[in-house]
């Protein structure tokens, strides 16, 4: 059941044959009937269908565009919707736009307490191998001074086995 429309016919969805042209236009250019360049396929593609390309571009201006308002309240009703339809839109735009800084401003922030933490952990450890090298090392050193004050305690002149052995030798 098609119908004529000022020289095209509409057929049941509502459609112009006119309509069709952008995509009869398109598809001989990518799929053709026969294998031939693609600038010839163009220049014949465009020679064929140039003269229904600014029917079809109205054609489809009319179908995109919305039609004229009938009432000043339904025209004040898609204003408002289409400005916070935007208002929306930017709004999370800019969001993303801001979560996104804000990822990589917080992953440098967290790779900064990352290293920072490695840092202190590094200084402290070593603090504390020095304090225990330190110790073992002050260890080390009194026991050898002991050994060393109880040799020569032992073998001097004024020990008192050696005192002993020489009050010994006087009164014999």
């Amino acid at each position: 059941m098609a119908e004529q429309l000022k020289g095209a016919t509409v057929d049941e969805n509502n459609c112009t044959r006119r309509e069709e042209t952008l995509l009869r236009l398109v598809s001989s250019i990518i799929y053709p009937e026969a294998s031939a360049p693609l600038l010839q396929r163009i220049k014949v593609s465009v020679s064929e269908n140039v003269a229904r390309l600014g029917e079809a571009s109205r054609n489809t201006s009319r179908s995109v565009l919305p039609p004229p308002c009938s009432s000043r309240h339904f025209c004040w009703e898609r204003y408002i919707s289409a400005t916070v339809n935007a208002m929306i839109i930017s709004f999370l735009i800019a969001l993303a736009a801001a979560g996104g800084f804000l990822a990589t401003f917080f992953a440098c922030v967290t790779l900064i307490y990352i290293a920072a933490f490695v840092i202190s952990t590094a200084t402290i450890s070593a603090i504390i191998a020095a304090g225990w090298v330190g110790f073992f090392w002050a260890l080390c050193l009194g026991a050898k001074k002991s050994m060393h004050l109880a040799k020569h305690s032992a073998l001097s002149p004024y020990s008192s086995a050696h005192r002993y052995q020489q009050l010994n030798k006087l009164s014999d």
